[in-house]
């Protein structure tokens, strides 16, 4: 098993279960948040990722996707696209 992840479809797959965990917590936090108008928990998550180097342009198309996916309507987008 270790010899798998050490190649590079190895990492290529961890790479891809990372994503998929942070679209979920984006989700998730997405979903929560303060009497159904503020949503600082995804935001925040966002943000920390973007300081933590993540991919700066991928953290965006998952933060916009999770976000609509929570709650698709025309003040969501344009909610995240000025976050």
């Amino acid at each position: 098993m270790k010899e798998f992840f050490e190649t590079k479809k190895g990492l290529q797959f961890l790479n891809f279960l990372k994503y998929i965990l942070i679209f979920a917590l984006l989700y998730v936090f997405s979903i929560g948040g303060l009497m159904n108008q503020i949503f600082p928990f995804a935001f925040a998550f966002f943000v920390a990722l973007c300081w933590c180097d993540q991919n700066v342009f991928l953290m965006s198309i998952l933060y916009l996707g999770a976000g609509m996916l929570a709650a698709f309507s025309i003040e969501t987008i344009i909610t995240i696209s000025f976050c």
